[in-house]
């Protein structure tokens, strides 16, 4: 009996679009966009500008409205580089960001985008101690590549460096491989002059997603971590004709050709 793992509904393609910073003019503008095409992305905020004196505390209402459907994840408090703090410092910029977004989100925090990028061992570990999911790199893999470490999980690329042709490759998938077309990207890159970042390109894009929501399951990075874990969970038997599935989510797997779901408990074939 040949068994494949198979992504949500039985796909093999995935997309999940992280995006930093929170500014609301370009997340707004690119949430649209999203909605339009049933795209879900994840964005990761700073705490910072929703407490008191923060420059969109007076606008919690909105926020919480606009990012509805899509994940509200950490970005540290006040942005700053973890590598050069100690470990209490670590300690406190994820956990101050975490309760301010959790009273804006209504759901607790399992995700976090590193600031800038930066990370080492101490700040993983940290990170793992605290239970935090995932945290998001922007070192790209230029791959299609599932993680096999969610706690430093690189993107497959910038939001600004050829992602159509990135998509065209995925939604091709001539290896009838599981891939995941994971983008990685600030909003407010979309309202400056920049040449490689237009409204245009990413509408494109996205309308792209949209037409082929048959191949590609999209998702936010929290959906992602989820289902990957679940996966990872399946009890086999011997004979191959019997699955235990001890999460609470249902999975998919091929067998021998046969798109096969598995809901919660035990499945035989």
């Amino acid at each position: 009996m040949r068994l494949r793992r198979l992504l949500k509904d039985g796909k093999i393609n995935a997309l999940t679009m992280s995006y930093d910073d929170g500014v609301l003019e370009g997340d707004k503008l690119l949430i649209d966009i999203f909605n339009k095409n049933s795209i879900k992305g994840t964005f990761h905020l700073c705490g910072q500008n929703y407490v008191d004196g923060g420059k969109f505390c007076d606008m919690i209402p909105q926020i919480r409205e606009m990012y509805s459907g899509h994940e509200i994840a950490m970005h540290t408090y006040s942005h700053p580089q973890l590598t050069l703090l100690p470990r209490a410092e670590v300690i406190d910029q994820v956990m101050r960001d975490k309760e301010v977004l959790e009273d804006i989100a209504g759901y607790p925090m399992r995700g976090l985008a590193y600031p800038c990028g930066t990370y080492n061992e101490q700040v993983v570990d940290i990170l793992e101690a605290l239970d935090v999911k995932y945290a998001r790199t922007t070192a790209p893999t230029n791959s299609f590549k599932l993680p096999e470490r969610f706690a430093v999980w690189n993107p497959t690329m910038s939001h600004a460096i050829g992602i159509h042709e990135k998509l065209d490759a995925m939604i091709a998938n001539p290896w009838k491989e599981l891939m995941v077309l994971f983008v990685w990207g600030h909003s407010w890159a979309y309202l400056g002059d920049n040449p490689k970042c237009k409204w245009e390109a990413i509408e494109s894009f996205c309308q792209t997603v949209g037409d082929n929501s048959d191949k590609i399951w999209s998702a936010t990075c929290s959906e992602f971590y989820d289902y990957c874990t679940a996966l990872s969970r399946i009890e086999v038997s011997a004979n191959r004709k019997m699955f235990v599935n001890p999460s609470a989510a249902t999975v998919w797997l091929s067998v021998d050709g046969e798109t096969v779901e598995l809901k919660p408990g035990v499945t035989k074939i």
